[in-house]
């Protein structure tokens, strides 16, 4: 997996979601391969799994991304590849593109002609679990 792919912002559908001390109300929208073109703000997502724990974001981290920068070499980003959202750096070496993650267990991706991608955004702010919870309190 990868991460729980949610877009947070006004004009969505409702959905409850709980974290230990409180109930939260929330708008959401999965982000997938029909919003992935349209984002025009920065959106945040929060992590699932360790694909990237070597880089120090961990489960249930924050991950704030800009739709708007582009990618450069060592970026961490968001794509849509074939249909499925991945976090990982991305490389662009001799013109070839790699999606590489940070905990060794795990699989680069190189895109190739015979996959569809989009970066959908580059993370620009990691929150740590322990704080996004902190934060959800007030």
């Amino acid at each position: 997996m990868g991460a729980t792919f949610q877009r947070h912002f006004a004009y969505s559908n409702s959905k409850m979601i709980m974290d230990d001390k409180s109930w939260q109300q929330q708008k959401t929208q999965e982000l997938s391969n029909d919003n992935c073109d349209n984002q025009t703000a920065s959106f945040y997502i929060r992590m699932e799994g360790d694909i990237m724990s070597d880089a120090g974001i961990n489960d249930n981290d924050l991950l704030i991304a800009s739709p708007k920068l582009p990618p450069e070499d060592g970026s961490i980003v968001i794509a849509m590849i074939n249909g499925q959202l991945a976090i990982r750096r991305y490389f662009n070496v001799n013109d070839r593109i790699y999606l590489v993650p940070e905990n060794v267990n795990y699989p680069s991706i190189e895109i190739s002609d015979d996959k569809k991608y989009k970066i959908c955004g580059v993370v620009t702010k990691v929150i740590p679990s322990w704080q996004a919870k902190a934060l959800a309190t007030f």
